[in-house]
C-alpha cells in the first residue's frame, strides 16, 4: 500500500516537472522570435475604441502591426535635469508672483540616432537659455485698509484692498510690447468684507419694497394697472374675470404676466402662502381655492367640449363635395374657430385666477426677512438689485442679482474713465455711442460743424468723398478737427495718400483721421494710405465692409492715443476678424466701449458696430527663414503673441470674446484670450512649433490654447515637414476639452486642399510626439479627406516609420509641388 502511494507520487512529480519544463521551453521559443520585426502577426482588437492615443510619450519599440493605439505603454518617465539658472537684472518694476515653471519638457523618442540627438539637444540647450523664465520674486504686500461705506443709506465698516499700480516686466519694456500709457482696467479695488448688521438688512427689505421706484417687489409697474382700475379688482369674481382676461389678451400681456408671476411664484406654490396674505384674505383661503378649482374644472369641460365641436364640423365640411365647399358655407366655422382662440386664452386666464388673486393680497408688511444667502453677499459689499429680488418658498427676500457697493462697481468705472480720460473727444458718462454717433462723429457735449470748404482748395479735395469737420466742446474748454475719406468714392480713396501728405506739409492741424466703407469696391489696399499717416495722431477711426485687416500692420511705429476700427456688416463677432497685434505696439488705447450688438433696423439700416476681434494674425515680415526654408527666427511672432496673451492682457480689446477675469491687471491666467489663430499669410510656418503660448516670464501659469488655426497651403496638398510635426504642438495647444461647442478647427488658406504631404528637409525621422501632432492634424480638420487616413511622404524611411500607426503612408510622386 505504502508502496502505491509512493509510486503515484513520483509519477506525478515527473509529470509536473516536465509540464513546467516544457511551458518554460515554448516561452523562451516565443520571445526569442517575437521581435521588433514586421512578423506574420495580426491582432484584433475592439474598434469601437479611439483609434490613436493622442500622447507623445509612448514605447514605440515593441509594436505589432495594427490600426489602432490600444495598449500601447507608457515611456518610463526619467528625473529631467535641473536647467542652469539664468542671471536677470531684476528692475525694481518687476513683479512676479512664485508660480511653477510650466514650460513643457521636450520628450526624445528612444533609439533616435545620435547626431541627431546631438542636434536636438543643441536646439533645446539654446531655447532653454532664450526662454527661460526669470527666477520668482516675492509678491508685494497687498495693502487692506479699514474704510466706512455707505450702502443704501446706511454706514457700514468694511475692509477694502485699495487698487494695486499695474507693473510691466523690464524685459517687455525693452521689447516694446507695453502700452506706452499704462492701462489700468480696475481703479476702484476690492470690497474684501462688510460687518452685517440689521441696519444694512433693513435697508435692503425696504429697498426692495419701497414705492415709487416702479422695480420693487410690490410696485412693478406691472401690477399698477390691477391697483388703478376698479373695474378689475381681483377680489370680485367680475372683476377678477376681466383683470385675467386683460392679462392674456395679447403676447405682450402674456410676456409681461410671466415676468411678474416669477418674482412669487416660489411661495404661491408654497404650503406656507397662507400666513403672508392679509387677513381678509386668510379668512376666504380655503373657500377661494375651492372655488378656483371648480371654475377651473368646469371651464376647461366647456372647452374642451366646444373644441371637439368645432373640429368636428370641420371635419363633416371637407367631407362636403368640392362645390358646396364655398366661403359661405365656412364662415360659421370660421367664426367657431375664433371664438375658441378666444376661450383659449380665456382658459389660460381660469389656470392663473388662484396666483393673480393670492398676488392681489400678500400683505408687505410680512416680508421682513432677508434668504439667509443674502447675507454672503452682503459680506463681500453687494446689495439687493429691487428690479431682479423675488420672494423664495418661505416667504423670504431673496434676489437674482446684487450690485456692487457705491465706488467699487469696476465695469461702469472702467467705462466712465475710459470716456472722461482715453477718448480723444471725451465725455464724462459711462454710456457708449450707438451706431450713428459713431458714424457722425456725435459726442455728447460737443458741437459738431462741417468745415469742409475751409480747406477745399488748400488740400485739392475732389468734390465728393472727402470732409472736414470742426467739433468744439460745449464748455469751450477743448476744440478738434475730423479728416473724413470716403473710400467708396474712386477719387477719394486715389487721392488720399496725396491728401495726407498735403496735410503734413502745410502743419494742418488734424486731430483725427477716419476712413469709411474700407474695402466696398472690392480688393482695396490701404498699405499706402495707413503709411503715410502722421507718426503721432490722437485719433483714427476705421470702418471695414471687409474682413481682411492686413493693411494695419502699418501703424506698428505710429503713436496712437485712440483706435476705433468699426463695420456695418452684420458679422462683428465672426471667426475671420483678427489682427495683427503687432500693429498695435504704440496705441494707447482700442476702444471697445461703443454700440457692438450685431443686428439692423427695419429697412435693412445696419448701424456701425465695434469689431470684436477674436483671433490673432502674423505676416511674412514677421519671421526670418534660411534658404532651406529653415525658420531661424520667431521672435517677432512671440512678442506680439506675448503683448496680446500676457503683456496688454488687462486691456479689454485683448481679451476675446469672454472679458477679464476677477483681477484683471494682476492675474492675467484669470481673463480671457483671443481664441484664433490665423498664420495663412506665413507661408513657411506650417505648424505652431516654436511659438509661446505660456508666460515666459513666470508671472501666470497655464498656456493660451486656441480654438480656430488657419494654416498656409497651396494646391492639393498641405505640406509639412517633419520637423514641423515633431514639435507642432497641435496636440497640446488647440483645444481639446468636451464639449466641443463649436469643434475646434484647423483649416487651409487654399480651399481645395485635402492631403497631407510629409516631407524631410533635414533627414530627420517623425517622432512620437511628431505621430500625435499628425493625429491631432486630422482630428480637427475636416477640410482634410479622412479616408483610410492616407498621408503622402518624401522618403521610404519616413513611410516604414509610419505604416502601422493608424495612418497609410504613400510615397508622392516627384511633380507635387513642395514649398
Amino acid at each position: 500500500m505504502i508502496f502505491k502511494k509512493r509510486k503515484a507520487r513520483n509519477i506525478l512529480l515527473i509529470f509536473g516537472v516536465g509540464s513546467a519544463s516544457s511551458i518554460l521551453a515554448s516561452t523562451i521559443v516565443y520571445r526569442s522570435i517575437n521581435d521588433n520585426t514586421n512578423s506574420n502577426k495580426f491582432s484584433i482588437f475592439n474598434l469601437r475604441k479611439p483609434n490613436f492615443i493622442s500622447k507623445n510619450n509612448l514605447d514605440l519599440s515593441n509594436l505589432d502591426p495594427s490600426i489602432t493605439d490600444i495598449n500601447i505603454k507608457e515611456l518610463e518617465k526619467v528625473k529631467p535635469q535641473e536647467n542652469p539658472k539664468l542671471e536677470t537684472n531684476q528692475d525694481s518694476i518687476v513683479v512676479n508672483p512664485l508660480v511653477e515653471n510650466i514650460a513643457k519638457e521636450q520628450k526624445v523618442p528612444p533609439k533616435q540616432k545620435e547626431e541627431i540627438k546631438k542636434k536636438e539637444e543643441n536646439t533645446k540647450a539654446q531655447n532653454q537659455a532664450l526662454f527661460q523664465p526669470q527666477p520668482p520674486q516675492k509678491r508685494e504686500k497687498l495693502n487692506r485698509v479699514h474704510k466706512k461705506l455707505i450702502i443704501d443709506g446706511v454706514e457700514v465698516d468694511a475692509i477694502v484692498e485699495p487698487p494695486r499700480e499695474r507693473i510691466y516686466s523690464s524685459n517687455d519694456i525693452i521689447k516694446g510690447i507695453t502700452n506706452r500709457k499704462p492701462y489700468q482696467n480696475n481703479a476702484v479695488g476690492e470690497v474684501i468684507s462688510v460687518e452685517v448688521t440689521d441696519k444694512l438688512r433693513k435697508a435692503q427689505v425696504d429697498k426692495v419694497k419701497k414705492i415709487g421706484s416702479g422695480t420693487g417687489l410690490f410696485d412693478d409697474f406691472r401690477l399698477h394697472s390691477w391697483i388703478k382700475e376698479p373695474e378689475l379688482d381681483p377680489n370680485t369674481k367680475e372683476g377678477l374675470a376681466k383683470l385675467t382676461k386683460v392679462l392674456f389678451m395679447t403676447e405682450n400681456d402674456r410676456y409681461n404676466y410671466s415676468n411678474l408671476i416669477h418674482r412669487f411664484l416660489r411661495l404661491l406654490n408654497s404650503p406656507k402662502i397662507k400666513e403672508f396674505l392679509k387677513e381678509p384674505a386668510q379668512n376666504q383661503y380655503e373657500q377661494k381655492i375651492a372655488e378656483f378649482k371648480s371654475d377651473l374644472e368646469n371651464f376647461q369641460a366647456e372647452y374642451d367640449k366646444f373644441d371637439k365641436e368645432t373640429y368636428a364640423e370641420a371635419a363633416e365640411f371637407h367631407k362636403l363635395p368640392k362645390d358646396q365647399q364655398t366661403d359661405q358655407a365656412w364662415q360659421p366655422i370660421k367664426e367657431k374657430f375664433r371664438m375658441l382662440e378666444e376661450k383659449k386664452h380665456e382658459l389660460e386666464g381660469y389656470k392663473e385666477r388662484k396666483n393673480v388673486w393670492l398676488i392681489s393680497n400678500l400683505d408687505p408688511s410680512k416680508f421682513a426677512k432677508l434668504a439667509p444667502r443674502v447675507d454672503q453677499d452682503l459680506e463681500k459689499g453687494y446689495s439687493l438689485d429691487p428690479n431682479n429680488s423675488y420672494i423664495n418658498e418661505n416667504g423670504e427676500i431673496d434676489s437674482y442679482a446684487f450690485s456692487p457697493a457705491p465706488g467699487f462697481n469696476n465695469v461702469t468705472d472702467r467705462l466712465s474713465r475710459d470716456n472722461k480720460e482715453r477718448r480723444v473727444f471725451d465725455f464724462n458718462t459711462w454710456y457708449p455711442l450707438n451706431g450713428p454717433d459713431i458714424l457722425n462723429d456725435k459726442y455728447p457735449g460737443w458741437t459738431n460743424t462741417d468745415v469742409t470748404s475751409q480747406y477745399k482748395d488748400k488740400l485739392g479735395l475732389p468734390d465728393a468723398g472727402v470732409k472736414l469737420k470742426s467739433l468744439k466742446k460745449d464748455d469751450g474748454t477743448k476744440s478738434g478737427i475730423i479728416l473724413e475719406i470716403d473710400a467708396s468714392y474712386n477719387n477719394a480713396y486715389a487721392k488720399a495718400k496725396d491728401i495726407i501728405e498735403k496735410v503734413k506739409q502745410q502743419n494742418i492741424d488734424i486731430t483725427g483721421y477716419k476712413i469709411v466703407n474700407m474695402g466696398k469696391l472690392g480688393r482695396q489696399s490701404f498699405k499706402e494710405i495707413l503709411k503715410a499717416l502722421p507718426d503721432k495722431i490722437k485719433l483714427l477711426k476705421l470702418f471695414y465692409e471687409g474682413f481682411d485687416t492686413s493693411d494695419l500692420i502699418e501703424l506698428e511705429n505710429k503713436e496712437i492715443d485712440e483706435l476705433g476700427l468699426y463695420t456695418t456688416s452684420n458679422n462683428i463677432y465672426d471667426d475671420i476678424w483678427t489682427i495683427n497685434p503687432l500693429a498695435l505696439r504704440k496705441v494707447a488705447w482700442v476702444n471697445t466701449n461703443d454700440f457692438n450688438a450685431p443686428g439692423g433696423y427695419i429697412g435693412g439700416y445696419i448701424p456701425p458696430s465695434v469689431i470684436k476681434f477674436d483671433g490673432l494674425s502674423f505676416d511674412e515680415g514677421d519671421y526670418s527663414v534660411d534658404s532651406n526654408g529653415n525658420i531661424t527666427s520667431l521672435e517677432r511672432i512671440n512678442n506680439g503673441l506675448r503683448l496680446a496673451y500676457w503683456t496688454r492682457n488687462n486691456e479689454p480689446f485683448f481679451q476675446g470674446g469672454f472679458g477679464p477675469g476677477l483681477k484683471p491687471d494682476h492675474n492675467e491666467a484669470g481673463n480671457s484670450w483671443p481664441l484664433g489663430l490665423d498664420l495663412s499669410r506665413t507661408k513657411h510656418i506650417r505648424s505652431l512649433k516654436g511659438l509661446q503660448f505660456n508666460d515666459i516670464e513666470g508671472k501666470n501659469a497655464g498656456t493660451r490654447k486656441l480654438k480656430r488655426l488657419k494654416l498656409y497651403s497651396e494646391g492639393e496638398y498641405f505640406n509639412i515637414d517633419v520637423d514641423d510635426l515633431n514639435d507642432g504642438q497641435f496636440d497640446t495647444i488647440m483645444i481639446s476639452e468636451m464639449p466641443q461647442m463649436p469643434k475646434t478647427k484647423i483649416w487651409f488658406s487654399d480651399k481645395s486642399t485635402k492631403k497631407v504631404k510629409i516631407t524631410s528637409r533635414n533627414k530627420h525621422q517623425l517622432t512620437a510626439s511628431g505621430k500625435s501632432n499628425l493625429q491631432a492634424l486630422f482630428r480637427w480638420a475636416d477640410q482634410l479627406d479622412k479616408d483610410g487616413y492616407k498621408v503622402y511622404v518624401d522618403s521610404d524611411e519616413t513611410k516604414q516609420y509610419i505604416q502601422g500607426s493608424g495612418f497609410i503612408p504613400e510615397l508622392a510622386s516627384n511633380d507635387v509641388k513642395i514649398i
